[in-house]
């Protein structure tokens, strides 16, 4: 469905609901929209079937894993806006599935961002996980299509995928609202294959020190720290190659300090990472008016 998210063209949702897990999600604007629709189907009131269920029981849809090969032209893809792709409750089966479509679809651009950044990275770095994406491709290519079916083998599909692991149109991010969260997920993300890594900094909660700022000391040691300070090396296009950042909108929003987030776009600007200033939110803090500008996107 089209989106007025700005740093996307298109949300896909094979998967619907959440639970909270961080500061974060206090606010979460999903929890809101599908709760407020789930009251209205216990009204008796004409609404989608995935609203009959709270939010917090999350759905799998496998109906809509074809649902971007429909999309003829290219576009930038945020897989989950109403869930997260990594949760507990999504069986690895069907993280392949997703992972397989995203594949197949390989005009598009898909933009995956989760809290569960663990759990993440130990499936993606798992060497059976590729393996898995290309059985699966073969075997939903062959119930679409069988004589498309019969030019290529599973082998070959499969072949394919671990050739080009990690897939080149996939971007990986991470929500990291304060700092807390920065140190617990960022490294996981680091730790995940990925040919594009991303950081979601919203809401933004606190400020964000996104590691070494011996940007002109370009030696790290075995641990991806630098070899001149210690600390770890988070931004670079090697490295994070993006970052949004944006304060709390909505009801009952936290303040953002736009100090908060004139400091990311200087470490951005600094390490050659892009950076997006979404919004400073309904509760901006600032000693004098501020017009953000955006930087660089990729």
């Amino acid at each position: 469905m089209a989106t007025g998210i700005q740093w996307t063209d298109e949300t896909w949702n094979p998967t619907t609901g959440c639970t909270r897990i961080s500061p974060g999600c206090k606010n979460c604007y999903a929890f809101a929209l599908h709760d407020m629709r789930h009251a209205a189907h216990q009204a008796g009131k004409k609404v989608p079937a995935q609203y009959a269920k709270p939010f917090k029981e999350l759905q799998l849809f496998p109906d809509r894993l074809d649902t971007p090969l429909h999309w003829k032209k290219p576009r930038r893809v945020f897989v989950n806006s109403m869930s997260d792709l990594f949760h507990e409750d999504v069986p690895n089966e069907f993280i392949a599935d997703v992972f397989a479509t995203m594949y197949e679809a390989q005009w598009h651009t898909f933009q995956v961002l989760t809290k569960r950044a663990g759990r993440m990275a130990s499936l993606l770095s798992n060497p059976r996980f590729p393996f898995a994406i290309g059985v699966r491709a073969w075997v939903r290519l062959a119930r679409r299509s069988p004589e498309k079916a019969k030019l290529v083998t599973s082998d070959d599909v499969v072949r394919d995928v671990m050739d080009c692991w990690p897939l080149p149109n996939v971007w990986l991010g991470v929500s990291v609202e304060d700092q807390k969260r920065a140190d617990e997920r960022i490294p996981d993300l680091l730790n995940t294959p990925a040919a594009v890594r991303f950081l979601s900094c919203e809401p933004l909660l606190g400020p964000l020190d996104l590691g070494c700022r011996c940007w002109f000391s370009l030696n790290s040691g075995p641990n991806g720290e630098c070899e001149k300070c210690g600390r770890p090396r988070w931004l670079g296009p090697n490295r994070i190659a993006w970052a949004i950042c944006g304060g709390e909108s909505g009801p009952g929003a936290r303040a953002c300090d736009a100090a908060w987030i004139g400091s990311i776009v200087a470490q951005c600007r600094a390490a050659g990472t892009a950076g997006f200033v979404k919004q400073l939110g309904s509760r901006p803090i600032s000693p004098q008016p501020i017009s953000p500008k955006r930087s660089v996107n990729l």
